[in-house]
């Protein structure tokens, strides 16, 4: 909502600023223009029923948009749909509350991958291989790496010093 309401923001802005004279130059958008950005704009799922937009021409035969946040479908898309996940799995041996860990936990694996991406700890990069065998290889001491400063911030933290792993 942020987003769109930013880009709406500046799109209005530019439309006051050529009613206002401040922008002379160029072709004067169209109503049909200004819609069609808008609903642009407004792409993302849940937007275009959230955000209400209205574009008129002024006195000047300039568009002039006008938008509002229908709270009302807020309401109802939070109670219905936003913040809803459902987590489906085939371990009928876990607890309910064992699914629930497990799902909360993923975030630290999706953590080590970016961390894998980043060119300035420990990352896979640069690569200067070109056959399979050398890239496996490379790829097996890159995850030994990894595994190993896993480790030292595993210690590092169980001595009682909170400190990330690119700090480290």
């Amino acid at each position: 909502m942020t987003k769109a309401m930013t880009e709406l923001g500046v799109l209005r802005q530019k439309l006051q600023d050529r009613t206002q004279g401040l922008i002379k130059g160029g072709k004067c958008p169209t109503v049909d223009s200004m819609q069609k950005q808008c609903k642009a704009m407004l792409s993302r799922p849940y937007m275009k029923s959230i955000m209400t937009y209205t574009v008129k021409k002024d006195g000047h035969d300039v568009p002039q948009l006008a938008y509002d946040i229908n709270h009302d479908v807020i309401n109802q898309l939070s109670d219905t749909y936003l913040g809803k996940t459902l987590i489906v799995t085939d371990r009928e041996q876990w607890r309910n509350e064992q699914i629930i860990l497990a799902y909360r936990s993923q975030c630290h694996i999706e953590n080590v991958f970016q961390e894998m991406k980043d060119r300035d700890i420990g990352s896979w990069w640069p690569l200067f291989h070109w056959t399979d065998q050398k890239m496996s290889v490379h790829s097996f001491s890159c995850t030994i790496a990894g595994l190993l400063r896993a480790l030292a911030h595993r210690r590092v933290k169980e001595a009682g010093i909170d400190i990330s792993m690119k700090r480290l």
